[in-house]
């Protein structure tokens, strides 16, 4: 099929085509073929329809699955709080006055520990929501094991620590209130003890639900049988899968609870399976490319008839404000993408960047292969690229109005010289490129 068009052979041939990876998969042919405008589209009218034919089954499925995945974070939370909150008792019975181990001495005045009791503990909660925050953002991050141990023992020290600091100030406005008896230390800690553990399992709870993939969805097993080992996306669909992706998440987060994996791409037809339908989108009409990687400087790389379209910078799904409107430099650091920040600087040009967001004059010396140029190498005082820097170079012929031509590379940050950095640039020997009479 050619960009934008769709005869019946070219449908008859992409559903043949369809049909015989069902067959070969061992599935039965569902029998209805939905074509639709877009890739957008197709992911909505595909989990659109999936919510449509979930069984009763697989709706319950599902729901079990949330249920297991509820119940694991009210668990590792509430575990980690419990086992926390009682080597931080443990801890604070030994320390303070007034606990159940009669005839030791604490180090503390009798008629202080309320105070020292009551601050101990506050220090030590304060500890515990903090490191449960940093638990939650390690869990959704995958890396649950080291803030686990911290949570295990952090708030038992600051207690002791922070309650000492803590307890002597506010001993020294209240003057002291008394010894506490058992019962008053037994019951303040049973209160803290049963807040903290229900305070985890909520929190625990509330992270599985930020996790991804979502918490509660309602999968159909043909993506998973159909899928072929070691298939590879080339640039334009993984393009496609990020500007999808984001749209779908950011937009129609409904969609996400009845997932429908797509295959396919832009030179045959991008299509969902599941065993009730096929949903297959047209290729778009629009399609511009840098060799093989989507590239368009001054619109969408991807236009589809309906009006869904997708940016990108030799190969890197860009927002469509980069490309519209021009980022300056306070919002090109600003997003997240080490990917994308890079791509919008080969959008602006490096030099118009260096300019822009202040980097720093590093070195500079002759240019040996195009005298009487220089080469500039510059380094990011606020190392917000890191690792890398930038030479400034001259091209050897001028641009179509006679002017010479500057352009600018990455090169390592190890690198000093810029001749050497040059020599990097061209894949040869410095001492070699210092030799150099003149280069194109």
């Amino acid at each position: 099929m050619g960009p934008g068009t769709r005869t019946d052979t070219d449908c008859a041939a992409v559903t043949d085509g369809i049909r015989r990876r069902y067959a070969d998969a061992g599935l039965p042919w569902p029998g209805r073929v939905v074509w639709v405008p877009s890739p957008l589209a197709g992911q909505l009218a595909a989990a659109d329809l999936a919510r449509r034919h979930t069984p009763l089954a697989g709706r319950l499925r599902g729901l079990g699955r949330a249920a297991r995945t509820l119940a694991a974070g009210a668990l590792r939370f509430g575990g980690i709080a419990a086992s926390s909150t009682v080597i931080m008792v443990a801890v604070l019975m030994y320390a303070l006055p007034g606990d159940p181990w009669d005839g030791r001495d604490s180090g503390i005045p009798a008629d202080y520990a309320r105070e020292f009791w009551i601050v101990s503990l506050a220090a030590g909660l304060l500890t515990m929501g903090l490191l449960l925050w940093l638990v939650a953002q390690a869990t959704i991050g995958g890396e649950v094991l080291a803030a686990g141990v911290v949570l295990l023992f952090g708030p038992a020290l600051l207690a002791v620590f922070g309650g000492h600091i803590a307890g002597a100030f506010l001993t020294a406005i209240t003057g002291g209130s008394g010894t506490p008896s058992t019962k008053w230390v037994m019951t303040l800690l049973t209160i803290t003890a049963v807040s903290v553990v229900a305070v985890a399992v909520a929190a625990g709870m509330a992270t599985m639900c930020r996790v991804d993939p979502p918490l509660l969805r309602f999968t159909d097993p043909a993506h998973a049988r159909l899928a072929r080992p070691g298939a590879f996306a080339d640039g334009i669909d993984q393009a496609v899968d990020v500007t999808l992706a984001w749209t779908v998440r950011h937009r129609h987060a409904w969609a996400l609870r009845y997932p429908v994996g797509r295959f396919g791409g832009h030179r045959h037809a991008w299509w969902w399976p599941h065993t009730a339908f096929v949903v297959v989108c047209e290729r778009p009409g629009e399609l511009h490319l840098d060799g093989e990687r989507p590239h368009r400087a001054d619109g969408p790389a991807l236009a589809w008839p309906d009006g869904y379209h997708v940016y990108a910078s030799r190969g890197v799904a860009v927002p469509a404000g980069l490309v519209e409107d021009g980022w300056d430099a306070r919002e090109l650091h600003a997003h997240p993408n080490t990917e994308v920040r890079r791509a919008a600087i080969e959008l602006i040009g490096w030099t118009e960047y260096i300019d822009r967001a202040g980097w720093r004059l590093f070195a500079t010396a002759p240019d040996p292969g195009n005298a009487p140029h220089e080469l500039a190498l510059y380094e990011d005082p606020s190392e917000r690229l890191r690792g890398v820097r930038v030479l400034v170079m001259t091209n050897g012929s001028p641009d179509r109005h006679g002017k010479p031509l500057r352009y600018a590379e990455t090169v390592p940050d190890t690198i000093d010289d810029p001749v050497e950095a040059a020599a990097w640039q061209y894949g040869c020997p410095v001492e070699l490129y210092r030799e150099l009479r003149r280069r194109t």
